[in-house]
């Protein structure tokens, strides 16, 4: 009893109270978790986890084609496999089956790159590996294919040209 009242004092209870907000939309996340089924598909991080690699090549190979439209000699784009990691919780160091892409754009550093795609809107998340720069197609939709084909080409064009 102590020990509650003690912490019911502290100043720091009052500050990190969650709103009714907050505990609204906990509860409708944890109310997906009893269907698997409605959980893999509503929430996004569990879709990208649990998506089927036979899904991730196809994308891989449109978005691969698609970079290959843009015919500029600057570009070049390969296709390989790779691994995607969770990230954290329960299983920080699982890998994933994945495919990437490796762009590179002859002139411009891969830290170039990194810092346009991040800069384009909406920003577009790669890495650096190997001093090069990698998507990992696991956590790209199929509406974002598009969105990285055009972001390509922008970057290609420079920066004196408008959209």
């Amino acid at each position: 009893k102590e020990i509650v009242e003690a912490v019911k004092k502290n100043p720091l209870t009052r500050a990190l109270r969650i709103d009714k907000l907050t505990l609204t939309a906990l509860e409708s996340t944890l109310r997906l978790y009893w269907d698997e089924d409605q959980a893999v598909s509503r929430i996004p991080t569990l879709r990208m986890l649990t998506l089927p690699f036979e899904i991730i090549e196809k994308r891989a190979e449109s978005l691969n084609v698609g970079l290959k439209r843009i015919e500029d000699p600057r570009l070049t784009v390969r296709l390989s496999d790779c691994t995607s990691r969770s990230g954290g919780g329960a299983f920080p160091l699982q890998d994933l089956p994945s495919r990437c892409l490796t762009v590179a754009i002859h002139g411009l550093s891969p830290n170039t790159v990194e810092a346009a795609m991040r800069n384009h809107t909406p920003p577009i998340i790669g890495r650096i590996e190997d001093d090069q720069f990698v998507l990992d197609v696991r956590t790209v939709q199929d509406d974002e294919l598009t969105i990285i084909q055009n972001a390509f080409e922008k970057l290609l064009r420079g920066p004196d040209h408008d959209d």
